[in-house]
């Protein structure tokens, strides 16, 4: 169009195209196999048995009750996965319903929520610190290793932050208008995890800060209690009772507390390396002192915006740290809310920097990047080489995407998981190629995972899996004769 020109210094253009950047970075590599990397992997190991029997069964037949290890019956039946609530199952049963099952379309979902919050915070930005800000996020934002691992995981957490994000800077504007959706999307990211409730406090310190009254905390309050509520009221109705309700969540609230012991200095080095291979070195340096600065401005009442969604940041990350400590040890992408503090602190630093000191602004911005850059491919390329890949690759030759595998559950019982379980259980061992060969051979290794034969399962004759379960508690009790109409893959 004649005389057209691009608004660089406008928000939208800058939350524009943080938003192409994010998807460009993110969705040519959403169908990777579950091979790469245990959490990036997630989709297959999480979301695909709870989706698979959503296709099987049907979603609204099954009344959309997530089970985590569905049995093979008609429709599948099962323990219901109590551990989180459902919306976000639901948003992903969308482009799986759609597209059919495969990571790209678990993955459809986080992918799209990580590229609009990539939108939100660099037109935020953008509109508070002016356009180097917002072009600032939106370059830095694909760069961060934890974006670009975890924000397409098909998990909670990308789901979460959306909703979370907006409704902070939802609750910044102070409008009663903008309060009542801030109230509402909390509300909605209660429904897909609890985590969401995290932010409450530091809603509350918005509020005194900003001398906002108690009304937006109060109505954020209501509705994340209003949307716990609602997940039990659901769960009556899954389980059959109230009594029941209550032991699916006791259950799951034994599982998310891991028995693993550690002692501190362990654990604090643990949380140390999450956040450096996460982050890089030099991103949090700058969120470091950003936060000490935040702290002595937040006392002295001189806060701006900023400061305060640093400190909700932090504060949300630190009550997921602090409740579900065992889990953080093992999974660095418990610090995903930490994005939200890492892009700010370091925005703020390049665009401050830019005004007086415009070559060390870019070369300090061209760091983060190159950082970030250099720690993804060193990460992608160690998932993508080595024992993983053979691992995968021999899991591959004998199992199918609808193969299951009969394993040893708990109290003598029986789960049938799929393979991306096996793998990660295997994976995480010293010997993972000679244990995925015996595996494969059809031996017992129950001192590792329990599993006894790797089987495929004839879905059109349910009273196989009735008899199979009828016959008892311990694999020594089975013979070949007692897989029945279960055969062997060969």
């Amino acid at each position: 169009m004649k005389g057209f020109t691009f608004p660089v210094s406008s928000p939208w253009a800058a939350g524009i195209v943080a938003l192409l950047l994010s998807l460009a970075v993110q969705l040519p590599f959403a169908n990777d196999d579950f091979d790469i990397g245990f959490e990036s992997m997630i989709g297959a190991r999480f979301q695909g048995p709870i989706q698979r029997a959503w296709l099987r069964g049907g979603f609204f037949r099954m009344g959309g009750r997530p089970m985590l290890s569905p049995l093979p019956t008609n429709p599948p039946s099962g323990a219901t996965y109590a551990s989180h609530p459902p919306l976000a199952h639901w948003l992903f049963h969308i482009p799986v319903s759609a597209f059919g099952l495969s990571e790209f379309s678990l993955r459809l979902v986080p992918i799209l929520c990580s590229a609009l919050a990539a939108f939100l915070l660099a037109f935020f930005l953008s509109f508070r610190l002016g356009p180097i800000a917002g072009w600032t996020s939106a370059i830095l934002w694909p760069s961060v290793p934890m974006v670009f691992f975890y924000g397409r995981m098909a998990n909670y957490e990308s789901v979460v932050f959306l909703f979370a994000l907006a409704a902070c800077l939802l609750v910044l504007r102070g409008s009663p208008r903008a309060t009542l959706w801030a109230a509402l999307l909390l509300g909605l990211a209660t429904c897909a995890d609890w985590a969401a409730g995290f932010f409450l406090p530091g809603i509350a310190v918005v509020c005194w800060r900003r001398h906002l009254g108690w009304r937006p905390f109060l109505l954020s309050l209501a509705a994340v209690a209003l949307a716990v509520l609602s997940y039990f009221l659901i769960l009556v109705k899954w389980e059959g009772g109230f009594a029941e309700a209550w032991q699916a969540l006791t259950a799951a609230k034994g599982l998310a507390q891991a028995t693993e012991t550690f002692g501190v200095t362990s654990f604090l080095k643990a949380q140390g390396h999450h956040v450096i291979t996460n982050f890089g070195f030099g991103a949090c340096i700058i969120t470091l002192l950003s936060t000490l600065v935040c702290i002595l401005r937040i006392r002295s009442k001189k806060s701006d915006e900023l400061d305060l969604l640093i400190l909700c940041s932090l504060i949300a990350n630190g009550i997921n740290i602090a409740l579900f400590p065992a889990r953080a040890f093992n999974h660095d992408f418990w610090w995903y809310y930490l994005l939200l503090a890492v892009v700010i602190a370091c925005v703020r630093c390049v665009s401050s920097l830019y005004r007086r000191f415009r070559i060390i602004a870019l070369v300090v911005l061209l760091a983060l990047v190159l950082e970030g850059a250099d720690r993804i491919a060193t990460r992608y390329d160690e998932e993508n080489t080595g024992e993983s890949k053979t691992i995968a690759a021999r899991m591959d030759a004998r199992f199918g995407t609808e193969d299951l595998v009969v394993m040893q559950g708990n109290f003598g019982s029986w789960q049938f998981i799929c393979k991306a379980w096996i793998y990660d259980g295997v994976k995480h061992t010293e010997d993972g190629i000679a244990l995925i060969d015996r595996f494969l051979a059809g031996e017992i290794e129950a001192d590792h995972l329990g599993i006894w034969y790797p089987v495929r399962l004839d879905y059109e004759n349910p009273d196989v899996l009735r008899h199979w379960q009828s016959l008892g508690a311990t694999h020594e009790q089975y013979g070949e004769s007692a897989i029945l109409k279960f055969t062997r893959k060969k």
